[in-house]
């Protein structure tokens, strides 16, 4: 069923009235063209984040699209509001053109790029012509360039290329271009033979998405890229065989969690690989049937409106349909991903996060598995989803088995104590040592790993139509008291993580009885059968 580009404008414009509610919009105002509502009307902040500027892209789209129901189109205030967000993102920034996102004097990377793109796309699509927000392009192009991002994430370097072309478009320095094509050679660097970029530890489904997008909208702007090409068209590959079979995407068993799904980047593709016709096709499915997942706070879901936007935009009705092979089975071993689509059962499992997956009964999700959670006596817990670079797994007759460790689970939450300490140190030596603290707060964060004496074996046996799941829990320790199996669980921290998707909805299952053999015996045996 072919299903109309209008999905994506009836989606995008649902937002807008959010967008300009978020927006300072009084020229009076100290912070006018502000996005950040918690600083200029909860004044719950002491700093505005610069990533919110990005909505200004949002406000050029609707008003330089003529398009049905967009009320937007051509009103004067509405460039006003660019304007004035584009100004704010200027007055907001540091000495040396970066901005801050989650704490003063962050100099983030991601906030820096996001918004730039965002100002510089509004800047080109209204033809504004201003002097001083030119110079303002370049400081931030410039502090992009020596920027050295701790952890790799491809998305912002991906972003940060397209980002540089886009100033030296506007600017015609010669030198940007030289440096965009450098980033995208830095992107291309971090590409796996598997077709996916890396984010962090490994492989991030949702967030390959924005990659793709990225690159795309850079070959669209500067065709001569052939390298582009090549790695698109294997990007596109891996997401064709991975995509659910009800259009959603991603999710807790990727290397940072997310959700993600952004659409521009494979309609601006589908002309050039079918598989991205399949792919643009699935997401159109799943905004109709209302399978998409949502991330709807206020730093996030403009990332979304946008694309949608855009994605409008690049669609093509006369491009032919593709399927996906009725029956395959694929191990990505780099990406720790095992897909099988056979039986009527999709089932896409991490064998690098401890054999977490979710299972599809053709388009319907039956089951979202997000390990093991172990609790003890005292409180404290231990988990089985942990990112393991070498897993011990294997495929064979059948069967596909996996054993990992648990590993302790802490949940840092903020304190007055710790916030004024945190913020001492951030606006003391904050932009000094700005990449120190990143790496400090990713340890503490995300990449933070202790294990325990607590062993998991998961063994899936494929059976005609249906899979059973056999978990094998090994301990020396005898204090538990709960044994969880949740559907909607992540162990680290990612801003973008958390997201609605339909498992939110299915219940955690409990097996407590089965602690006291686990108490008793230091073993127990827990079996599933999944269709």
């Amino acid at each position: 069923m072919d299903y109309p580009k209008e999905l994506y404008l009836q989606e995008a414009l649902s937002y807008i009235p959010h967008v300009l509610e978020m927006l300072d919009r009084s020229p009076v105002s100290k912070t006018h063209g502000c996005f950040d509502r918690e600083y200029w009307h909860y004044k719950a902040k002491d700093f505005s984040s610069g990533m919110y500027e990005e909505f200004v892209l949002t406000l050029a789209l609707v008003y330089n699209t003529d398009f049905n129901g967009n009320i937007y189109f051509n009103n004067p205030r509405i460039k006003d509001y660019v304007m004035a967000g584009i100004n704010f993102a200027k007055i907001n920034s540091h000495t040396n053109g970066s901005t801050d996102d989650y704490y003063p004097n962050e100099e983030a990377l991601g906030a820096s790029a996001f918004s730039l793109y965002a100002c510089t796309e509004a800047y080109l699509l209204l033809n504004i012509k201003d002097n001083e927000i030119e110079t303002f392009f370049k400081k931030r192009a410039q502090f992009i360039i020596n920027k050295k991002e701790s952890g790799i994430l491809a998305n912002h370097h991906a972003l940060s290329a397209l980002a540089l072309y886009n100033v030296f478009l506007i600017t015609k320095d010669t030198e940007l271009k030289l440096h965009a094509e450098e980033k995208i050679q830095e992107v291309l660097s971090y590409q796996s033979p598997e077709g996916w970029f890396q984010e962090y530890e490994g492989c991030d489904p949702g967030y390959l998405t924005f990659t793709i997008d990225f690159l795309a909208k850079y070959l669209q702007k500067n065709p001569e890229n052939v390298e582009i090409k090549s790695a698109l068209e294997k990007a596109v590959h891996f997401c064709f065989l991975t995509i659910h079979p009800n259009g959603s995407y991603g999710g807790e068993y990727g290397s940072r969690n997310t959700s993600h799904f952004v659409p521009n980047g494979f309609e601006i593709l589908a002309r050039q690989f079918p598989e991205a016709t399949y792919i643009r096709n699935m997401f159109l499915k799943s905004l109709a049937n209302k399978t998409r997942s949502r991330i709807d706070d206020d730093r996030i879901f403009n990332h979304y409106v946008y694309n949608y936007i855009q994605a409008f935009l690049n669609h093509d009705d006369n491009l032919p349909a593709q399927e996906r092979p009725y029956e395959y089975e694929e191990s990505f071993k780099d990406a720790g991903l095992f897909v099988r689509n056979k039986d009527g059962l999709f089932l896409i499992c991490s064998t690098k996060k401890g054999g977490i997956f979710k299972l599809f009964q053709k388009e319907t999700l039956i089951t979202s598995d997000c390990g093991l959670v172990l609790e003890k006596q005292d409180g404290k817990k231990i988990i089985s989803q942990v990112w393991h670079d070498n897993p011990e797994f294997s495929i064979s007759n059948e069967e596909l088995v996996i054993e990992v460790n648990f590993y302790n689970y802490s949940q840092v939450l903020p304190s007055p104590f710790k916030q004024l300490v945190f913020r001492m140190i951030t606006l003391g030596l904050g932009r000094r040592f700005s990449r120190i603290i990143r790496v400090i707060l990713q340890k503490i964060l995300i990449v933070s790993k202790s294990p325990t004496v607590t062993k998991l074996e998961r063994r899936f046996s494929f059976q005609h139509g249906k899979i059973i799941l056999t978990d094998t829990i090994t301990t020396t320790e005898k204090n538990f008291t709960k044994i969880y199996i949740p559907t909607d669980f992540t162990a680290i921290y990612v801003a973008t993580g958390q997201a609605f998707t339909t498992s939110i909805l299915m219940p955690w299952q409990n097996y407590d009885p089965e602690t006291k053999i686990l108490n008793k015996e230091g073993k127990v045996t827990i079996t599933q059968e999944l269709s």
